[in-house]
């Protein structure tokens, strides 16, 4: 009967654990799917506000300056600009995603996975 009830018991927690993990599972398929469903319109769009001077005006995107980035600031090259902002990751970001060329879908699709992304480790 030892035995017997041992194998029941390593069933039962096997199971309890393949109910869990299809739980935590269907959580972070909803909230992925929420996160797309929310921002997929977003993919098609051109650059809005801020864009045009971080992407197709920045002297950092265009001549992709990758030694600078860990050196400037989120703004640098921009005339009468006294504000600093130290942000490496989005220029970082920002460089990898204009490597082919400008194309919002890019920089947009780039958002919408770090979105998805920070919402599953929430």
């Amino acid at each position: 009967m030892g035995k017997r009830s041992r194998t029941a018991k390593r069933r039962q927690e096997r199971d309890e654990d393949l109910v869990f993990i299809s739980s935590q599972l269907k959580w972070f398929l909803g909230i992925g799917a929420s996160a797309i469903l929310v921002y997929l319109n977003a993919l098609g769009n051109g650059f809005v506000y801020d864009d045009h001077f971080l992407v197709e005006g920045s002297w950092l995107v265009q001549n992709q300056d990758f030694a600078s980035v860990f050196t400037t600031h989120y703004w640098a090259g921009y005339a009468g600009n006294e504000t600093v902002h130290y942000r490496p990751l989005t220029v970082l970001s920002l460089l990898l995603d204009g490597l082919g060329g400008v194309n919002p879908f890019r920089y947009h699709l780039t958002n919408l996975i770090l979105h998805i992304f920070n919402s599953l480790i929430a």
